[in-house]
């Protein structure tokens, strides 16, 4: 009669070559000559000397091979092998089935979510926390800017005093600030930071007053003791003998890795290559001063 809703895909009922049983555990299945491999010995109904073997423990198949559980002689009976055709498949679930009990933990992989493309996202996403999330950055979460608040003539390195902190209307700083003593920083936390250095600068006014160039340090050290120069920018302002005015601006920028705020600190310094050359402050503007970002994890 014919069959109600899908036509179940399953394979035919078969009876195998015959085999002749040996002193010997293991035997090659055949259908028509040809090696036949069922999906398990659970599709096999196997009678030996008029006995129905039980799969499993009686005989296990792997492949084209069959092995009874001990070798047989030449006096057994091999009487028949059935084949009981392949296992019933369910075919393709139906749209909206498939419930979340039914998937197995682990089952969808990373490729598969990979694959997955931007048509299938559809609706409002629920929103995450953050608290269990690892290797994403919240982005820059610490920024910090000082001044020179006077103008000083001559050289300076390190410029030890005269900071403040940017205090003007609209100045917005993001984390927590930079520590200062004479002139030395200190950083709030481990990191990786950007440090540029701006530095407005000026020739002598008076006649006579000879200038010839300015240069501006980023001076950092991984010791608390020892620094060296990690930005350092170069500008000539050449005045001899004038009472003409030159001046001009530097900028020097390095990025560094501090590892341990107790020993990673940075200073900055200005150098006048005649001495009469001045740095210029101002407590209300940027004229000489510097920025530092955090950039991320150390």
């Amino acid at each position: 009669m014919p069959f109600i809703g899908t036509q179940p895909e399953v394979g035919g009922y078969s009876v195998l070559d015959a085999l002749t049983a040996s002193a010997t555990a293991s035997y090659t299945l055949q259908l028509n000559s040809v090696n036949f491999s069922p999906a398990s010995a659970n599709q096999l109904l196997v009678s030996l000397n008029g006995v129905i073997q039980k799969p499993g423990s009686s005989f296990t198949v792997s492949g084209s091979t069959l092995t009874f559980s001990s070798a047989l002689t030449s006096s057994d009976s091999i009487d028949f092998i059935l084949s009981m055709g392949q296992p019933l498949l369910i075919g393709t679930p139906s749209d909206g089935t498939v419930t979340a009990s039914k998937v197995a933990t682990g089952a969808i992989t990373d490729s598969k979510i990979a694959a997955l493309s931007a048509s299938k996202l559809t609706g409002a996403l629920p929103a995450i926390s953050g608290a269990s999330l690892t290797g994403i950055s919240a982005g820059i979460e610490m920024v910090d800017q000082w001044r020179l608040t006077t103008t000083f003539t001559g050289n300076q390195n390190p410029i030890t005093s005269n900071w403040e902190r940017n205090d003007t209307t609209g100045y917005g700083a993001l984390g927590s600030a930079m520590s200062n003593s004479s002139g030395t920083f200190t950083f709030p936390t481990t990191g990786v930071y950007h440090i540029g250095f701006h530095a407005l600068i000026g020739s002598a006014f008076s006649s006579g007053a000879h200038s010839q160039g300015c240069w501006i340090y980023v001076r950092t050290t991984t010791n608390n003791s020892s620094y060296a120069n990690a930005a350092i920018a170069q500008q000539g302002i050449y005045n001899f003998n004038t009472s003409y005015f030159s001046g001009g601006s530097l900028y020097a920028e390095a990025v560094f890795d501090v590892t341990d705020v107790s020993t990673h600190k940075v200073q900055f310094g200005f150098g006048a290559g005649q001495g009469g050359e001045s740095c210029r402050g101002d407590s209300s503007s940027q004229a000489t001063g510097f920025t530092i970002t955090r950039l991320g994890d150390t």
